[in-house]
């Protein structure tokens, strides 16, 4: 509200705590595999690393065998 008044450019930091929302037609794998260079990508020190996963329940198992694989 504040930049609004001057019209001045911000970037705002939200604090991460990133989603990721697996649907059932997703790639498994391709999206495993993005999730874990997003998590994982310089260090960890990202504020976009995924923290939470929600998994449709028709892939769900599938899903926890392949990231535990």
């Amino acid at each position: 509200i504040e930049a609004a008044k001057n019209l001045t450019r911000c970037i705002l930091k939200l604090g991460g705590k990133c989603t990721a929302i697996v649907d059932e037609t997703a790639d498994i794998d391709n999206a495993i595999f993005k999730i874990m260079f997003g998590k994982f990508a310089n260090s960890g020190q990202t504020c976009v690393g995924v923290d939470h996963v929600y998994v449709h329940n028709k892939i769900a198992d599938v899903f926890k065998w392949k990231i535990l694989a």
